[in-house]
């Protein structure tokens, strides 16, 4: 019997297994991979130091690090002109932080079962009392499903418990890294939004240390058919000299779920979504997420689905940024290119900001957002959602672009 078993290894799955195992918890994880494995999702591999800041993970260093990025790029969708942000963001190797993360955790007296599946949930008295996995039964106080898009855990639960909430849309994405003739801008993530090459998405380019660069696009459902055509355009415009390694992956874009917690679950990560719907950025709001939910384990007696509804303190706190990203994801999915590009032209200087509250479609996306903001910092401290997510649906449906 353990305190905790995590299905899954990744940002989400291995940091909840450090935090929680630093405090003494009883903490089992399993993944289908080995250690030099885990974190091998194919992404950007962008960790922004914004996120990172606020959780007890150390910097990445030595053979993590492939670089560091001090600004965001995004360029209209005619290249034409870039919108400046500061934003400092490590370029990581995965496996190597990864491994590092999971070690440490391992340090404070977590089970890693590496190669080891998940197979189905044990349920007990109306809640999740552990896991069958490929090595047989864990049972655990807390399950927490941090399998990434697939929601191994989380898919197997009642219908009616609002952790069980799917994300609407997922996107795939295709990335490669590749090594070119020269890099310009090694400092710098560069982000495109020509609606060509990535249709209600964007493409990005980003350094990957000395010659390499991290280049990929993400689809929505409709142009799933269409990525491998559309990756091999973008890849196309490169001064590209070998591919170094190539891959995809599923990436939910949407808000997280009513609740991160059920009685006696946990969904965090991909599986949950703690993702920003507007960027795909997923590794830091779920290392995020994972410690502001591990911050509450202290306060445990009984277990029960009470106590863990203090781990939904990450929608208290980033449930509002989340909502207000998702408003102007749909706010981009509602626009054409050139609609989009004259939108971008607004934050080009800071008096172009002022024309913001006069611009009908942003207008409307602020008012929204603003809506929204306000009614997740009333997110419940105990369970019972009824009256809170009706008012959430109503919102939501009222987002007229």
């Amino acid at each position: 019997m353990h305190d905790i078993v995590i299905v899954g290894a990744g940002p989400a799955g291995s940091s909840f297994a450090k935090f929680s195992a630093e405090q003494g918890f009883s903490v089992a994880v399993i993944d289908t991979l080995r250690l030099e494995q885990v974190w091998s999702k194919p992404c950007g591999n962008g960790l922004v130091e914004r996120q990172l800041s606020r959780t007890p993970l150390s910097r990445p260093r030595g053979d993590e690090l492939y670089g560091v990025a001090k600004d965001v790029h995004v360029y209209s969708p005619d290249y034409s002109f870039r919108v400046k942000f500061r934003e400092k963001t490590y370029l990581i190797n995965r496996t190597e932080f990864g491994r590092r993360v999971l070690e440490e955790a391992m340090a404070a007296g977590a089970t890693f079962l590496e190669g080891t599946g998940f197979r189905k949930v044990i349920f007990r008295d109306g809640r999740v009392a552990g896991i069958v996995s490929s090595r047989g039964e864990l049972r655990a106080r807390l399950v927490v499903d941090a399998s990434g898009s697939q929601a191994r855990v989380k898919s197997q639960l009642p219908a009616e418990w609002p952790v069980a909430e799917k994300p609407p849309h997922v996107a795939l994405c295709m990335r490669g890294i590749f090594r070119l003739d020269s890099v310009e801008e090694p400092e710098t993530l560069k982000v495109y939004t020509d609606q060509s090459l990535a249709p209600r998405s964007y493409w990005w380019n980003f350094p990957h240390g000395g010659d390499m660069v991290n280049v990929g696009v993400g689809v929505m459902p409709g142009d799933y058919a269409r990525l491998k055509e559309l990756y091999r355009g973008i890849v196309a415009r490169l001064p590209v000299r070998g591919a170094v390694q190539e891959g995809g992956a599923y990436l939910p874009v949407s808000r997280p779920p009513l609740s991160l917690v059920g009685p006696g679950v946990l969904v965090l990560g991909d599986a949950a979504p703690t993702v920003n719907p507007l960027t795909g950025e997923g590794m830091g709001p779920s290392i995020l997420a994972a410690h502001l939910a591990a911050e509450q384990l202290p306060g445990f007696d009984s277990w029960s689905h009470e106590e863990l509804w203090a781990m939904n303190e990450y929608l208290r706190r980033e449930g509002a940024d989340a909502a207000a990203a998702d408003v102007l994801k749909r706010l981009v999915w509602s626009v054409d290119a050139g609609e989009l590009q004259g939108m971008m032209s607004l934050f080009r200087r800071k008096l172009n900001l002022l024309k913001l509250p006069f611009h009908s479609k942003l207008r409307r996306a602020l008012l929204a957002a603003r809506a929204l903001r306000n009614h997740y910092r009333n997110y419940p401290t105990s369970p019972g959602l009824d009256g809170w997510s009706a008012e959430l649906r109503r919102l939501e449906a009222s987002i007229t672009f």
